[in-house]
């Protein structure tokens, strides 16, 4: 048995609002299989399967909050039936197998409402919530489309275009995370810098001999000869390809 989890998307990446499913109980799924689609800060994003098996029991459903290394399905491998596991699961969950970390709340509420407005709590995941306040759009006033009715950030997007031109919300979306990440990037970690002369002419040399003969379009920049001698340089140090966290 093998229990398929949410993997980390993102290196601050704690949830994701599950999607849809593009496999169905009882199919036969090999590693590298798209599963499904889950929605980030950053779109949506389609999930392969690490291991080849049959599909017992699909745990996740559309518009559920799942935490990063929560049971999303269950697979039968070897030795086993799909009954048999499916059954085994239901009557005994087993807890995710992920490394310890602190899972927020899977839908966060919105404070109480005066009765007199006639309105109730409202559940939304907290994407859907951060990018409400961004676009200034009240959640009383989004339907959500999750059956359980859980507001996403793809009902709030939906909400905000509504009576203005199409655009792309999910492409501003992905911009704004990235932009956030570099911004918390440049404020929150320390940065030194360490500089050294290299010679280029004979690379100068060689780039426009190879540029002579090409047209404009056909050209090559020096940019690219120097993320090739980053990408050797990162080849040969290894310990200088990599990142620390916080």
């Amino acid at each position: 048995m093998y229990e398929f989890p949410m993997p980390s998307l993102g290196a601050d990446m704690e949830d994701g609002t599950f999607a849809e499913w593009l496999v169905q109980p009882g199919q036969e799924v090999r590693r590298g299989d798209i599963a499904c689609v889950v929605e980030t800060e950053k779109g949506a994003v389609e999930i392969e399967i690490w291991e080849s098996g049959t599909v017992a029991k699909l745990v996740s459903q559309p518009g559920e909050i799942i935490a990063v290394g929560q049971t999303m399905a269950i697979l039968v491998t070897q030795g086993e039936t799909v009954e048999e596991v499916a059954q085994r699961w239901s009557v005994q969950p087993k807890a995710p197998t992920s490394v310890p970390r602190v899972v927020p709340q899977q839908v966060d509420e919105l404070r109480p409402v005066p009765e007199n407005e006639q309105a109730t709590r409202t559940k939304v995941s907290p994407a859907a919530r951060k990018r409400a306040e961004e676009l200034n759009v009240d959640l009383l006033s989004v339907v959500a489309s999750a059956p359980d009715g859980v507001i996403t950030l793809a009902d709030v997007e939906r909400h905000a275009a509504i009576g203005k031109p199409p655009r792309h919300d999910r492409q501003a979306a992905m911009r704004e995370a990235i932009a956030a990440a570099m911004a918390r990037s440049k404020r929150e970690i320390p940065h030194y810098y360490l500089g050294s002369q290299i010679n280029v002419e004979s690379a100068s040399r060689w780039l426009e001999q190879y540029n002579a003969s090409r047209s404009i379009s056909e050209r090559m920049l020096f940019a690219a000869i120097e993320l090739k001698a980053v990408a050797l340089a990162l080849r040969e140090t290894s310990e200088l390809n990599g990142w620390y966290v916080e």
